[in-house]
């Protein structure tokens, strides 16, 4: 690599430097096509690398969140109306007991007068109809 430079001193007493011939090595653009491809090859796997484990791990959390908001809830099985008492306390809730055991559910005053306003509609429909 041959360089010829000059210095020349201006009026600010400043030395600017000025190249008249550069020879520049010449680049070899044969190989450069492949090496391109192959880095291409090269991010494009590790882009599919990151993008599944992204979708995996999204898909992780979405399910994970999903099993959260389920409410698993015990349904009561049903009791023989000889095995079960039904109350009203003194604040209007309504208590069904069960005999054997002694234990008891307690609802919401609103749960125990819809239940006796669809039974009261019932025999009053019965009544009218005259059946019973």
């Amino acid at each position: 690599m041959k360089t010829e430079t000059h210095y020349k001193q201006n009026s600010t007493s400043k030395y600017i430097l000025t190249n008249h011939l550069i020879t520049m090595k010449k680049l070899d653009f044969t190989n450069l096509g492949q090496k391109a491809l192959n880095v291409l090859k090269t991010a494009g796997r590790v882009t599919i690398i990151v993008i599944s484990l992204f979708i995996g791990f999204t898909s992780g959390e979405i399910y994970r969140a999903y099993k959260k908001g389920i409410a698993t809830t015990h349904m009561p099985q049903s009791q023989k109306i000889e095995a079960t008492s039904v109350a009203i306390n003194d604040r209007g809730e309504l208590m069904i007991i069960d005999r054997g055991t002694g234990k008891y559910m307690l609802f919401d005053d609103q749960v125990g007068q819809s239940i006796f306003n669809q039974y009261a509609s019932r025999i009053y429909l019965q009544k009218q109809s005259g059946t019973k």
